[in-house]
């Protein structure tokens, strides 16, 4: 799946999303995170005067060992692993997530890059660091000052906005309800670490789409 703009700002609605309507909520949901964090992230780096470093190929965030996903976010990466990966990248994905197991790094981190990356949770679409590279073996960990950015009401305001996509999911719908949801913490709430899921369960979940749209 590539991802598919337009232009700043839009989207364009991926084919599947006639077959599993949760699939538009989770993608728009991404859409305004990744755009939402690409305005914040930038203004950040000029505040700092550092650059965000990032890029494909640096995976010590990868092997924390701790890795949030919510249902919504789990039906996405199985829909994505069974239809969208083709092997052997496919085959590699699930002979590491039947094999997974805590303190591990992420199943789906392969050869260095993450496989579901057009897919990867909210969680591993929010982490960043700012100046040096982070360093395989460094304890990946936030800063005080980053703690402090996180807390502005521009990132909570983004986060319900993202939220807000969301909660449907959860049978959600009325928009006050929503916003009252967000406030009470529902999404954390949902949120389990990929560890706490059976592997089983996992693998159930990709198994039910079948390969490649069955």
């Amino acid at each position: 799946m590539r991802s598919k703009t337009t232009g700043p700002g839009s989207r364009v609605p991926h084919p599947d999303e006639t077959k599993y309507p949760w699939l538009r909520m989770l993608l728009e949901a991404f859409h305004i995170a990744d755009e939402g964090w690409k305005a914040l992230l930038a203004e950040e780096e000029a505040r700092r005067n550092q650059k965000v470093p990032c890029r494909k190929g640096c995976f010590a965030c990868c092997l924390r060992g701790t890795y949030p996903v919510s249902p919504i976010e789990l039906a996405g990466i199985s829909w994505y692993v069974s239809e969208q990966l083709d092997d052997p990248l496919r085959s590699a994905v699930l002979y590491k997530l039947a094999n997974f197991a805590p303190p591990d790094s992420c199943p789906f981190l392969t050869d260095g890059a993450c496989a579901i990356h057009l897919m990867r949770p909210l969680a591993c679409r929010t982490f960043f660091v700012f100046g040096e590279p982070c360093k395989l073996g460094q304890d990946v960990r936030r800063t005080e000052e980053d703690m402090a950015w996180l807390s502005s009401a521009e990132h909570r305001n983004l986060a319900q906005r993202v939220s807000l996509e969301i909660l449907p999911y959860y049978g959600i719908v009325r928009h006050n309800e929503k916003v009252a949801a967000f406030k009470r913490g529902v999404m954390l709430s949902v949120t389990k670490n990929m560890h706490e899921i059976s592997r089983k369960t996992m693998a159930a979940r990709i198994s039910a789409h079948g390969p490649h749209g069955g």
